[in-house]
């Protein structure tokens, strides 16, 4: 493939550059600049939405690990996700909140990929169309992933992502992404949209600060308080909220969500393929996490499509029966797209395509 390395026009590709020592790659066209760290789980580390210069994603208060200084020795440690963790969006798998074991294998928390490299390959490099194959292997589970991350000459980005059991033994795993968002985007005059779909708040009380009563169902988009009334769970809280909330929504009617800011006039959409991502998680704290880890400096909203629920561990969501089961040799794939837009109103869909209708 013959590349064109001084386009400036156009999608483009920029590799062979480094970020805090680690590898990285940026994607990006006239709409949105994508910073990617191949080195470092594959992370998105920035999504900057280039007409109001605005990066969508949560950084954490302590920083971006630097390659310089050496990973915790004990990687199985339940705490070396949340140590190495700069915020932005994470690919997971194959285990899904606090660390556990399952069948001999101590999973960290939200374990194996964003703590391992992953290859990357060059293989778009046009005008119309930039995409990047990244691919890695698990450790304690003998899986293999792979992702296309697309950037064309609009405002969305897309994942053609697969897994494959590379073992001869059926395999467990827990599969989502992780994208938080954060300030300015995220303000207390947002609001979240959704299709039609139930939920249930964390099934035990995960923050001493939260508004919900644990594993109450509801109709979304209002929950049951924790001291009685509804929580409308489509408002973002202010910063000073002092709150935090963990929620998951099952049976929704599509595969989208969407986050609005109408003081920006820009909306965040994503959209997946409901086969494998069959539930979203909401993680929604309002600096009300006291202590390790943001020490009351989390301001973070993250909508995340996955595999499973809860945020309890892989063991877990296998007793629940909401775990994927790979068989030997299966691969299981999915898309998922992410878009931005100028907009004010309510979302009322977010296409695969990348479009945000209202």
């Amino acid at each position: 493939m013959k590349r064109d390395r001084v386009r400036q026009e156009g999608a483009r590709i920029q590799d062979q550059i480094k970020f805090r020592g680690f590898e990285a790659l940026i994607l990006e066209n006239r709409w949105l600049r994508v910073l990617i760290s191949p080195e470092k789980g594959s992370d998105i580390l920035e999504l900057v939405y280039k007409p109001l210069d605005l990066d969508l994603l949560w950084r954490a208060p302590a920083g971006f690990w630097q390659l310089e200084q050496p990973y915790a020795a004990d990687v199985t440690i339940r705490r070396s996700f949340i140590d190495c963790y700069p915020g932005g969006w994470q690919e997971i798998l194959p285990n899904g909140g606090p660390g556990c074991v399952y069948q001999g294998a101590p999973f960290d928390e939200h374990g194996e990929t964003p703590l391992l490299p992953w290859s990357c390959q060059i293989i778009e490099d046009e005008p119309q169309s930039v995409a990047v194959r990244l691919t890695t292997r698990t450790l304690r589970a003998p899986l293999r992933i792979e992702k296309i991350v697309r950037l064309k000459e609009d405002s969305a980005l897309s994942f053609q992502e697969s897994v494959t059991n590379l073992g001869v033994e059926p395999v467990a795993a827990m599969w989502g992404h992780h994208p938080a968002l954060g300030a300015p985007l995220i303000d207390q005059g947002c609001w979240i949209d959704l299709p039609e779909c139930r939920g249930v708040a964390h099934p035990v009380e995960r923050f001493p600060t939260q508004r919900l009563a644990p594993d109450q169902a509801f109709t979304w988009p209002l929950a049951p308080g924790r001291y009685g009334g509804t929580i409308d769970l489509s408002r973002v809280q202010a910063p000073h909220a002092g709150s935090a909330d963990l929620v998951y929504l099952t049976d929704l009617s599509e595969g989208w969500c969407a986050v609005t800011n109408p003081r920006l006039q820009v909306s965040f959409g994503m959209a997946w393929t409901q086969e494998t991502f069959r539930h979203l998680w909401i993680w929604h704290d309002a600096n009300g996490t006291s202590g390790y880890p943001w020490y009351g400096q989390g301001y973070v909203l993250a909508l995340e499509p996955w595999s499973s629920y809860p945020s309890m561990g892989l063991a877990e969501a296998v007793a629940r029966n909401t775990h994927l089961l790979l068989q030997p040799g299966e691969t299981r794939r999915a898309e998922l797209t992410a878009a931005v837009a100028p907009n004010a109103q309510r979302v009322r869909q977010v296409s695969l395509a990348g479009q945000i209708k209202v």
